[in-house]
């Protein structure tokens, strides 16, 4: 770890001293530990993860750190970044999962205390809700918001918080009643009051929150009754009445299965990318992509806006077989869609697969690893702080590392840089899934094992990236 880092730092440096032709480069006056100190001038100013450095003169960049350089006409010279922190090092949540399609896992609010509150499911079927204050640095002790009789990741909750610090989750058990829990009171986790917000079976709730109005989408069907080609969406608060109706979005016919990323609230519009899985033919096929203006009631398709979405009216990106889609994000008004394909036919939890973009705006694909890594389908993600910063774990010999990179658009063409990468001490054998959430500079890194039982089990670790 130490020569990495000190690589790193030197590439650091580098960035800033030797990059090297500009002129308007910071000078690094001194390398102490893990910790570089450059010294500002007072033409510039200085933003450090987004917060603006008031003072000149010496100023410690530690940990992993966004730097922009202002000029005096408002302008961003560089940025850069570099690591210090030993993944062994961090705080870490046993025993907890979390779900690619169950978004967010985690919702930050700032009222009486500062915290950041994290849900997940363990492994024995326990809907957890915990929380990080930033003010003590704790991390409370879990509470068990509902138990099931049978473990799954399918059960992961969705969080979101009031804006009087009431938190809501919302889940289901694979497919089943959607469940609403709602804290009885401001900023405190010990007592839920509960509400079935919609009967019948559901799967994979996310939430989306927009001027003072929360959506939950869901995927609506169970195999085993043959319809699990509709995607759904339910306003609420937090007393819904108990007989509130969901409205559908997307309709295939049964030869199908949707598999929907959590829609994103992207530069004030509400953007949407699934997948569709061939019953048949058992691959899943092509990629789709939407958005809404009017919060949900109407979406884009080839025939304009319609309230319903199916397989002849959708908006086809790719035609590819044998993959996954697992984040999108706007990088320069290019929707970017990161996938995740199969080298060779879909299988759950085995193999490898191969990294690559798709641009939605010019129909090219980039790859983003040449060969093949292990995988199961979760590939490439989007830092949520800096969507131009993404993230993948990358395992040879069955030891792992999180590589991270930078996207570059150099005439609407993908460029991938690496950035750097750290290597996760503590974590052996086949990873089945993985995700990262970040806000600010706290991240979550959810890796995930099948064991001999069949039970998953996860690790949160809290590093500061």
């Amino acid at each position: 770890m130490l020569n990495i880092l000190q690589l790193l730092i030197k590439i650091f440096m580098c960035l800033l001293l030797v990059s090297c032709n500009n002129k308007n480069m910071l000078p690094v006056s001194g390398v102490y530990g893990n910790c570089v100190y450059v010294y500002v001038k007072n033409e510039y100013n200085l933003i450090i993860n987004g917060i603006e450095i008031k003072r000149t003169g010496n100023v410690e960049l530690c940990n992993t750190s966004k730097v922009s350089l202002i000029d005096s006409s408002g302008n961003s010279i560089n940025r850069y970044y570099f690591f210090d922190k030993d993944f062994s090092d961090s705080t870490v949540i046993d025993d907890a999962t979390t779900l690619l399609y169950n978004k967010p896992s985690f919702y930050h609010y700032s009222g009486l205390h500062d915290r950041l509150y994290i849900t997940y499911i363990d492994s024995s079927g326990n809907v957890m809700v915990r929380y990080y204050d930033y003010g003590v640095k704790y991390l409370s002790t879990p509470t068990i918001v509902h138990s099931f009789d049978v473990p799954d990741d399918h059960s992961a909750p969705s969080i979101t918080v009031t804006k009087d610090g009431r938190i809501i989750l919302i889940f289901s058990h694979h497919s089943s009643q959607l469940i609403k829990a709602v804290s009885l009171h401001s900023e405190k986790i010990d007592i839920f009051q509960y509400e079935i917000l919609t009967d019948g079976y559901n799967t994979y709730p996310s939430i989306v929150s927009n001027n003072n109005k929360s959506t939950v989408f869901f995927r609506k069907g169970f195999s085993g009754d043959n319809s699990k080609g509709e995607f759904h969406y339910i306003d609420f608060n937090i007393s819904n009445n108990a007989d509130v109706i969901s409205k559908q979005i997307i309709s295939f016919d049964n030869r199908y299965i949707i598999y929907s990323l959590p829609p994103k609230l992207l530069k004030g519009e509400l953007v949407i990318v699934f997948s569709a899985f061939d019953r048949q033919d058992s691959l899943f096929k092509n990629i789709f992509y939407s958005k809404s203006t009017d919060n949900g009631a109407t979406w884009l398709s080839k025939d304009g806006y319609v309230t319903t979405l199916n397989e002849s009216n959708s908006i086809l990106i790719s035609e590819i077989s044998n993959f996954r889609v697992i984040d999108f994000a706007y990088i320069e008004n290019n929707l970017l869609i990161s996938i995740s394909q199969f080298e060779n036919e879909y299988h759950c939890c085995n193999g490898k697969s191969h990294l690559s973009f798709i641009n939605v705006n010019t129909s090219e694909r980039t790859s983003i690893d040449s060969g093949m890594i292990n995988y199961y389908s979760d590939g490439a993600v989007f830092d949520s702080f800096d969507n131009r910063v993404f993230y993948y774990i990358k395992t040879i010999d069955t030891i792992s590392f999180l590589v991270v990179n930078e996207i570059l658009l150099v005439n609407k063409t993908v460029v991938v840089n690496k950035i750097g990468e750290i290597k996760l001490n503590q974590l052996s054998g086949h990873i089945s899934s993985w995700g990262l959430d970040k806000l600010g500079q706290i991240s979550f890194l959810n890796i995930k094992y099948y064991d001999t039982y069949q039970v998953f089990r996860t690790n949160i670790e809290i590093i500061n990236l």
